[in-house]
C-alpha cells in the first residue's frame, strides 16, 4: 500500500499580548524587562 505524504500542520505561534507574555525569545524578554523597569521608574513617588 502506498501512502501519500502531506505537510505537517504546525500550530501557529501565539499572537498579541499572550504571545508577548509567553515568549522565550531573548529579544522580546529584554523589551519586556526594559518596559517594566521604565514603568516602575515612572511610578516612584
Amino acid at each position: 500500500m502506498v501512502s501519500i505524504p502531506f505537510p505537517v500542520v504546525r500550530p501557529l505561534k501565539p499572537v498579541g499580548i499572550w504571545g508577548w507574555l509567553t515568549t522565550i525569545d531573548h529579544k522580546k524578554i529584554g523589551i519586556l524587562y526594559g518596559t517594566t523597569a521604565f514603568i516602575l521608574f515612572l511610578q516612584e513617588e
